[in-house]
């Protein structure tokens, strides 16, 4: 096998008479096991589409046009998250959480928030079951984390 510019043949004569299978830049040709030619992209092509996609101009053309629907949507998500720490927090002081445990409650109310945005139904359950899990095996109390799934979030435990 031999290589000329960044393509690859598998005959001398046909690189030396400058028929290579695609005498192309942006194409790299590999032989397979059973002489097929199987095209990829070469490295350069590569570049010059990552440095096309990621050209900083491009990048902040783009956001400055959505500017306004990112920031609407960004204040509606914060403004909801704000009141489920608020809620959550009621629900701490009401079972007289220690003080250093209360950012661990806070991190699971906000796992289920996250996830409640990202499932539903049955499967927003599953997982939510799953936090539930994972907070209890890192010591915190499962009554407590079951008043802020069910209270705060309105979930039940999945159904078998």
């Amino acid at each position: 096998m031999y290589v000329k510019g960044t393509w690859i043949c598998t005959d001398k004569e046909r690189i030396n008479a400058g028929k290579g299978f695609y005498p192309c830049p942006s194409v790299a040709i590999f032989i397979k096991k059973g002489g097929d030619a199987m095209p990829v992209r070469s490295t350069l092509r590569r570049m010059q589409k990552f440095q096309a996609k990621y050209d900083p101009d491009a990048i902040r053309n783009a956001i400055e046009k959505q500017m306004d629907s990112i920031l609407e949507q960004q204040t509606a998500a914060q403004t909801e998250l704000e009141k489920v720490e608020n809620l959550t927090k009621i629900v701490l002081g009401q079972e007289n959480v220690p003080t250093p445990l209360i950012p661990a409650y806070m991190a699971y109310a906000r796992q289920i928030w996250k996830i409640r945005n990202k499932f539903s139904s049955e499967m927003l359950k599953t997982e939510a079951d799953i936090m539930l899990y994972k907070w209890t095996r890192r010591s915190l109390v499962e009554a407590i984390l079951i008043r802020i799934r069910d209270e705060i979030f309105t979930l039940q435990a999945p159904t078998p």
